[in-house]
C-alpha cells in the first residue's frame, strides 16, 4: 500500500506543480498549501517515511545538482559569505533556540533543545534556490545562498546526531563534538574527492551518453550513504563529488551534455514537487499527534511562533552584522585589493560579481531567504522512539514537541518568507531594472565569447579558401554563414550540402575554443554554457540535415 501511496503523491505533486505554473503562483508554496488541505480529508491515510530514508531519498540528487551548476570556482570567489551562513550561523541559531527552550519549556533539557535548534537551523536548500531562481535573483546573491544550502546540512546533522546522543544515552562515534564535526567534514570531503575522481575514470570510459547520464546520477546516492556509513557527512561527500565532476562539463560532448542537462532538470522537478507535496501532508497528523499527546495545544503554538521569529531574526541581525564588518574591511583594502586584481591574470574575478562587495540591498534579500523545508521535517521525524513509551512520557512528548515546532517553523518561514519575498525583491533590488545591457558585469565575458567564435569560424573558412582558392567563393560562404537561415538564402542542392558540411566544421571548431577557454578560465563559466547550450543544438540541427 506505501508503493501505491508513494507513485501517487508523485502523480498528484506533478499535477499540482503544472496547475500552479499555469496558474503563475510559486509552485513550492501551492503545492504546500494544497497538499496540507488534502490532509484534512478524512479517508487520507497518514503517509510517513522515516527521516533518515527521506534524507536519503532527497538530499543527494538536490545538492549534486546544485554543486554541479554552482561550481567550485564560484564557490572559492564567495567562500566568506558561505561559510558564515552555513557554519557559524547554524551553530548560533541552534544554540539560542536550545538556551531558550530549555530555559521555557519544563521538560526540554538542554540537549533536547539543541536536537530541536539543530533541526530548525538550516534554511532549506530546496526552498530557498527554487524560490530565488525564479525571481532571477542577482548572481552573487544566488552563488552565496546555494553555497550555504549546500553545508548547512551538513552541520545541523552534526549537531543533530551528538545532541541526540547525549539526550537519548545512546554512543556517539566520537565523544568530543570538535573532533566529531572535523571527522565528519574531512572524511566526507575525502569520500566525496575519491569518487569524483572514480566517477570520471567510469564516465571517460563509457561511451554511451544514456549511459553516462544514467551512472552520474547513481554517484550522489553511492556517495551519501558510503559517508554515512563511516560516520562521514554525506552532504559534504554529495557536494564535493558535484564539484569534481563539474569540471568535466567543458570536456563532456554534447550528445553528453544535452543528455545530462534534461536528466537533471527532470529529477530536479521530480524531487522539488514531492519534497513540498509531502510537507503539506504531514499537517493533520502531527496535530493529531499533539493532541494525543496530552500537551497543551495554545502553549504549544506560541512556543512555536516563538522559534519562528528567532529563525526569522536571528538571520538579518547576524547577516547585517557581517555585512557591516565586512563593508569597514573592504573600504580600508580598496586600493590593494584592486591592485591586486589588475595584476590578476586570466581570472574573472572583477567581472563575474563587479568591482564592489555584496551591497547591503542584496545582504537584506540574502536575510529574507531562511525558508526551512523537508530537511527540516525529515530530520524531526528521524528523532528517535520507543515502541514501548506511553503518550504521556517524557520522550514522546519531547519527539512531538519538536516534531510540532519544527512543522510551525517550516511552513511559517514558507509562506511567510516565501510569499513576500518576491514583493521584497522588486522594491528592494527593483528586478524589474535592476540589470540593463550596458551595466551587466559580464559584459566583457560576452564580447570575449562572441570573439572566440567568430574567430574560429572565421579560421575554418579560411582554411577551406586556402585549400580550394579556385572553386571557393569566400565572401559568399561568410554572407551565408552570417545569415542563420542556410536553408532560404541557398537553392542549389549542392550548395546547401557543402554549406552544412562547412556549418558543422564552423560549430565543432567554435566548440572546441569555447571550452579550451573555459577550462583555463579565460571566460565566465556561465557564459561559456549558454554558448556551449547554443552550441550543442546546432550541432544536432546540422548533423540531421
Amino acid at each position: 500500500m506505501i508503493s501505491s501511496y508513494l507513485i501517487l503523491l508523485i502523480f498528484l505533486s506533478l499535477v499540482f506543480n503544472a496547475v500552479a505554473r499555469r496558474l503563475k503562483f510559486p509552485p513550492e508554496l501551492f503545492l504546500v498549501v494544497v497538499s496540507g488541505a488534502i490532509s484534512f480529508i478524512p479517508f487520507v491515510p497518514r503517509f510517513t517515511i522515516d527521516g533518515y530514508s527521506l534524507l536519503e531519498i532527497i538530499l543527494p540528487p538536490l545538492l549534486f545538482s546544485a554543486a554541479r551548476n554552482l561550481s567550485a570556482y564560484k564557490f572559492r570567489k564567495m567562500r566568506w559569505p558561505i561559510i558564515y551562513l552555513g557554519f557559524f550561523m547554524t551553530f548560533i541559531t541552534a544554540l539560542i533556540v536550545a538556551v531558550t527552550i530549555s530555559a521555557l519549556v519544563g521538560f526540554m533539557t538542554f540537549t533536547s533543545g539543541l536536537i530541536l535548534g539543530a533541526v530548525i537551523a538550516p534554511p532549506d536548500a530546496v526552498s530557498a534556490v527554487s524560490i530565488g531562481k525564479k525571481l532571477g535573483l542577482p548572481e552573487r546573491v544566488m552563488v552565496i545562498l546555494t553555497g550555504e544550502s549546500l553545508i548547512n546540512d551538513a552541520a545541523a546533522l552534526t549537531i543533530f546526531s551528538f545532541a541526540v546522543a547525549e539526550s537519548y544515552g545512546n554512543e556517539s562515534f566520537i565523544q568530543s563534538p570538535a573532533l566529531l564535526f572535523l571527522w565528519t567534514c574531512l572524511v566526507g570531503a575525502f569520500i566525496g574527492i575519491f569518487a569524483g575522481v572514480l566517477a570520471i575514470a567510469v564516465r571517460r570510459i563509457l561511451k554511451e551518453p544514456n549511459i553516462i547520464a544514467i551512472f552520474t546520477a547513481i554517484v550522489p546516492f553511492a556517495v551519501y550513504v558510503s559517508c554515512e556509513h563511516v560516520h562521514a557527512s554525506g552532504v559534504l561527500g554529495v557536494v564535493t563529488a558535484g564539484f569534481v565532476i563539474e569540471k568535466t562539463t567543458f570536456r563532456s560532448t554534447y550528445s553528453t551534455r544535452l543528455q545530462e542537462k534534461t536528466l537533471w532538470r527532470s529529477i530536479e522537478m521530480l524531487f522539488d514537487s514531492f519534497v513540498f507535496a509531502y510537507i503539506g501532508l504531514q499537517f493533520r497528523f502531527i496535530i493529531t499527534d499533539l493532541i494525543d499527546s496530552g500537551l497543551d495545544e495554545i502553549k504549544i503554538t506560541v512556543y512555536g511562533f516563538l522559534v519562528l521569529l528567532i529563525a526569522i531574526l536571528i538571520r538579518p541581525i547576524g547577516l547585517l552584522g557581517y555585512a557591516a564588518t565586512k563593508n569597514i574591511w573592504y573600504r580600508l583594502h580598496l586600493k590593494r585589493l584592486r591592485h591586486f586584481v589588475s595584476l590578476s591574470k586570466n581570472r574573472t574575478t572583477i567581472s563575474e560579481f563587479g568591482d564592489t562587495p555584496v551591497t547591503w540591498r542584496e545582504y537584506i534579500i540574502l536575510s529574507w531567504t531562511g525558508m526551512r523545508g523537508v530537511v527540516t521535517l525529515a530530520t524531526a521525524s528521524a528523532v528517535p522512539t520507543i515502541a514501548e513509551i506511553s503518550h504521556e512520557s517524557a520522550e514522546f512528548k519531547t519527539r512531538v514537541f519538536i516534531q510540532v515546532i519544527s512543522l510551525i517553523v517550516a511552513v511559517g518561514t514558507l509562506l511567510l518568507q516565501g510569499l513576500t519575498l518576491p514583493f521584497l525583491t522588486k522594491k528592494i533590488l527593483n528586478t524589474e531594472k535592476m540589470v540593463t545591457p550596458e551595466q551587466d558585469p559580464l559584459n566583457g565575458e560576452w564580447a570575449k565569447a562572441r570573439k572566440l567564435m567568430e574567430a574560429a569560424a572565421l579560421r575554418v573558412i579560411d582554411a577551406e579558401y586556402e585549400a580550394n582558392p579556385n572553386t571557393f567563393d569566400k565572401e559568399r560562404v561568410e554572407m551565408v554563414w552570417r545569415n542563420l537561415d542556410v536553408v532560404t538564402t541557398l537553392k542549389n542542392r549542392k550548395d546547401i550540402s557543402f554549406m552544412s558540411k562547412l556549418l558543422l566544421e564552423i560549430v565543432e571548431a567554435q566548440r572546441e575554443d569555447i571550452q579550451s577557454a573555459a577550462r583555463n578560465r579565460e571566460i565566465h563559466p556561465d557564459v561559456a554554457r549558454e554558448y556551449l547550450d547554443s552550441i550543442d543544438y546546432k550541432l544536432i540541427g546540422y548533423r540531421m540535415s
